[in-house]
């Protein structure tokens, strides 16, 4: 139930309208770090400032992948049906009585 919720397109996008702002706004880049901390492993690859980075490319792939999930239908769980008959007649058939 709350992941139907979660994964609605228009959640998706309404959350990457978000990310977008939280992470191209300055002052909400800086909310947003003094709220979750800063991410080691960005400050040890990207050097000084990497969790800032970190934060502006979450602030523009957010969106993108948003958009794309949205006009694409989301994710489907379901698994296609696969049939034990063949697909055409002659690709499952052989004559043995020759």
């Amino acid at each position: 139930m709350i992941v139907n919720i979660i994964l609605n397109k228009w959640v998706v996008l309404a959350l990457g309208a978000f990310f977008m702002l939280v992470g191209l706004k300055p002052d909400w880049v800086m909310k947003a770090v003094s709220f979750t901390g800063k991410m080691w492993w960005a400050e040890n690859r990207l050097g000084r400032g990497g969790t800032f980075t970190v934060w502006k490319i979450i602030g523009i792939l957010a969106p993108i992948a948003a958009i794309y999930y949205f006009f694409t239908g989301g994710i489907h769980f379901d698994t296609p049906k696969v049939s034990d008959e063949p697909a055409s007649y002659d690709e499952g058939y052989t004559d043995y009585n020759y």
